[in-house]
């Protein structure tokens, strides 16, 4: 019986921003680079990288530009893997029927850093507030 302690993770905190919402949250606060990755509690038959680290971990959707924010960790659920950060565009359209264009996104980052993507997604919400 092991006597380490486990780590029960929490959702990243993001800032609420006018004009943003969330569509999508399963963004916990971990850090792939960190030791301690291997002390969550998982449900026998898991690990971490299952639970924790999957494509579509965020999306939040503009209320009045057609933009999206989407945070994912790629390949799905590798440990050599990474986050991927895009902000994708779409046409002016009316109403909700928005057009997304996934396959150019207008801005892409990668990090293995859970607070370099926290500042990555922050900015990104800020500059389309200016």
């Amino acid at each position: 019986m092991s006597t380490e302690s486990t780590i029960t993770p929490k959702l990243l905190d993001l800032p609420a921003m006018a004009g943003w919402k969330v569509e999508h949250h399963r963004l916990f606060d971990l850090d792939p680079t960190l030791p301690d990755i291997l002390q969550v509690d998982l449900p026998p038959g898991f690990t971490v990288w299952d639970l924790y680290f999957g494509q579509d971990l965020l999306l939040l959707e503009h209320t009045l530009q057609p933009r999206l924010i989407d945070v994912g960790w790629y390949p799905h659920a590798d440990p050599e893997g990474s986050f991927r950060t895009r902000l994708i565009g779409g046409e002016d359209a009316l109403g909700a029927d928005k057009r997304y264009n996934w396959n150019s996104p207008v801005v892409e980052y990668r990090t293995r850093s859970i607070r370099e993507l926290q500042s990555q997604v922050v900015r990104l919400m800020q500059a389309d507030d200016e």
